[in-house]
């Protein structure tokens, strides 16, 4: 039995012994394994769908976080075994979570297997759709070699018939990161302006803000700083009204980058504080990794050397575990100019 605090249900769990014994009389028996394997898929199926995972939701996750290895486990095995539906339901549902928590190897995974899995059952939106999130993970870890081929393939598919427009969405979100990624600014600002559109269409506050969201960072990229921060400032206004939790904290952080670009110290920490107050109960890791690497920043400019060396090694630290070599480097380089400047 397993507790974490009096006011946790206890879990229960197998000595590694008693599941390798049970495995193997499983293996002897495939008709009693095939039944309790479905039933225990079953269950996972309506866990997922009903945890709340699939949102930024603090409840949803703290409920699904002490069954992601057995959701995951059960996932994948429908895949292998033909259970193509169960498969695609559950990846659908709690990818998310793997994201925001960092998990970011499972989260790829997931969404290939909700992709092969809709490919299997003729379901070509959510194959589009799980693929887009599988290439956006490979995009942003800057691995560009791996979704090169991705990439091309989803153009053929947005050619072959049509989609939603909420699919459309999504697909040319993939192909405005890969357009800024590779430093193709006029290209990512077109495809984002032309999502901006298709998001007035579809109607939903929540792809209004985020092609905003990217369209400040751009802008950033520019050196547009004031134009930037206007479109920011209007996104976090709209994100907050509609409580679209996750991207207030995304345009807090956007702000704060491009104060500290502008060298407002003191806005710079208040939106980091703000931040914080979310990301940190959430452990919404990529986001607070961009936290730690900006607050270690802020105390460099500060002259507090201990404080800025504790944030960017913690930031260091996140950023090798998502993968994100980009801002893994630029961690870095943060590291350096301060061992420099603290040896000066």
């Amino acid at each position: 039995m397993q507790q974490a605090d009096l006011n946790q249900p206890p879990r229960y769990t197998l000595h590694p012994l008693v599941r390798a014994f049970a495995t193997a009389r499983l293996a002897a028996d495939p008709a009693a394994e095939r039944a309790a394997r479905e039933r225990w898929l079953r269950w996972h199926v309506a866990f997922a769908a009903g945890a709340g995972a699939s949102g930024y939701d603090l409840a949803g996750f703290t409920c699904f976080a002490p069954e992601q290895e057995g959701t995951f486990a059960a996932a994948a095995w429908a895949h292998q075994h033909g259970y193509y539906a169960e498969a695609l339901s559950i990846s659908r549902k709690a990818n998310y979570f793997y994201y925001v928590r960092g998990i970011w190897d499972k989260n790829v995974a997931l969404n290939q297997i909700g992709a092969e899995a809709a490919r299997a059952i003729a379901d070509p939106h959510q194959e589009l759709l799980m693929l887009a999130y599988s290439v956006q993970r490979l995009i942003m870890q800057g691995r560009l070699d791996e979704a090169n081929d991705q990439v091309a393939r989803m153009e053929e598919r947005l050619v072959e018939g049509p989609l939603s427009e909420e699919v459309h969405h999504t697909v040319r979100h993939t192909f405005g990161l890969y357009a800024l990624i590779q430093g193709r600014l006029d290209d990512a600002q077109a495809i984002w302006e032309e999502n901006l559109e298709r998001a007035a269409r579809i109607q939903r506050d929540s792809y209004h803000i985020i092609n905003r969201l990217w369209l400040a960072m751009v802008l950033q990229e520019r050196g547009e700083l004031a134009a930037a921060y206007q479109l920011a400032e209007g996104v976090l206004n709209d994100a907050e009204r509609v409580a679209y939790t996750r991207a207030v904290v995304t345009a807090q952080l956007r702000l704060a980058a491009l104060d500290l670009a502008l060298g407002r110290l003191d806005s710079l920490a208040a939106r980091l504080r703000a931040g914080a107050a979310i990301a940190i109960p959430y452990q919404d890791r990529p986001n607070v990794a961009r936290i730690r690497y900006l607050e270690g920043r802020l105390a460099m400019l500060r002259g507090e050397p201990e404080s800025a060396r504790v944030a960017l090694l913690e930031a260091v630290d996140h950023y090798e575990r998502l993968g994100l070599s980009r801002e893994l480097a630029e961690a870095q380089q943060a590291l350096a100019e301060l061992t420099t400047s603290c040896r000066t």
